[in-house]
């Protein structure tokens, strides 16, 4: 015989059911239901079923022990699961049905934050060593001094040898939200750990290591980073540009560095390759045009090309791309500023080897 409530439970289930699993897909599948904010509708269902199961469990023919237990099942993980299912037990345990327990609070794991390092680790692009060495390739023929392999990487910044993040900010206009991260005694290191923690501080991050790194790491880092944004086919102005910034890397000196400064006037002063070059020529003594006087630089000139090379490359194109961008560079630089990506190539790259992308120029 069938209960007069079955045709209403059958009505019910598939909503319950629905409402179940929102829950297990918004909070985890050992919420404890009683945590959970107030819903009318539920509440509504849960009295309702609750009836409904004890009017159905007094003829015991009524309901069939599985879609009794569906129904069950449906309200153990819903608010107020525990004395609804208290109520029915001793009805259903003397039909043989056992109750399933309301689901009990799992404590939340704590959760850790993401400091610099671990950031790094986690969003390095994975093609950053073929990526090194694609870029390496646009300087072939330049003599690469040997440099032995670090036994293992430093969970450290090892190139920065400044102290303090305030000696670093000192040396640039801070950002207000930049300033907002430092605080008395902060370490570069403990400065990247709190301007990692939100893609809007990555700009950040971007100023500070610019300012943080030596020139000569600071202008490979933007190198890396405009060969990335551009994937491997920059235009040939900025192509030449970067080869003539590479090899400066490769061979700092006023040669290389004056190579970089007469192919300043092929690209545009404010685009991410004219900020690359003027990085690059503003380590010594440059002139503002052919044949006028010479002078000094500012001794934050080369830093500040960096950081500005490196904002322009990341807003070029489209837009959707303009934070994962500043993610890679500052995954970038705090590979480098640890010691990774060197300007050598580990191996002698093969014949065969595939290109860092298929079909490119440079």
């Amino acid at each position: 015989m069938i209960g007069p409530g079955f045709s209403e439970f059958e009505a019910m289930l598939p909503r319950m059911q629905q409402l179940a699993q929102e829950i297990v897909d918004s909070y985890g599948p050992n919420v404890n239901p009683e945590t959970l904010p107030a819903n009318v509708e539920i509440q509504a269902m849960m009295v309702r079923a609750k009836d409904i199961l004890v009017d159905q469990l007094k003829s015991f023919e009524s309901l069939a022990k599985e879609e009794s237990m569906k129904l069950l099942e449906a309200m153990a993980v819903l608010p107020g699961a525990a004395a609804a299912l208290a109520a029915v037990a001793p009805m259903f345990e003397k039909a043989g049905i056992k109750i399933p327990e309301a689901r009990e609070p799992k404590p939340p794991e704590p959760e850790q934050p993401l400091f610099a390092l671990d950031f790094e680790e986690k969003y390095c692009p994975a093609a950053a060593p073929v990526l090194v060495a694609s870029l390496l390739d646009l300087a072939e023929g330049v003599h690469q001094p040997p440099v032995p392999p670090l036994p293992s990487i430093a969970r450290q910044l090892i190139k920065v040898s400044t102290a303090t993040a305030a000696e670093v900010a000192r040396s640039y206009r801070l950002k207000p939200s930049g300033r907002d991260l430092l605080a008395n005694g902060l370490t570069p290191l403990q400065y990247l750990d709190r301007a990692v923690e939100k893609p809007a501080n990555h700009l950040d991050a971007v100023d500070f290591l610019a300012r943080a790194l030596p020139r000569r790491e600071a202008v490979w880092w933007a190198s890396l980073c405009l060969w990335l944004t551009t994937e491997g086919k920059p235009t040939p102005a900025a192509g030449d540009l970067l080869v003539a910034a590479v090899r400066w890397v490769l061979e700092p000196g006023d040669p290389r560095r004056v190579a970089v400064q007469d192919l300043l006037t092929a690209v545009e002063p404010t685009s991410a390759a004219g900020f690359l070059g003027n990085a690059v020529a503003q380590t010594g003594p440059t002139s503002p045009y052919a044949g006028a006087p010479l002078f000094d630089p500012e001794p934050t000139a080369s830093a500040d090309n960096v950081a500005n090379c490196l904002h322009m490359a990341a807003v070029q194109g489209d837009a959707t791309k303009v934070m994962p961008r500043y993610q890679d560079f500052v995954a970038l630089g705090i590979g480098i500023a640890r010691g990774k990506h060197p300007w050598v190539r580990p191996k002698p790259r093969s014949p065969g080897e595939q290109q860092f992308w298929p079909g490119q120029t440079w």
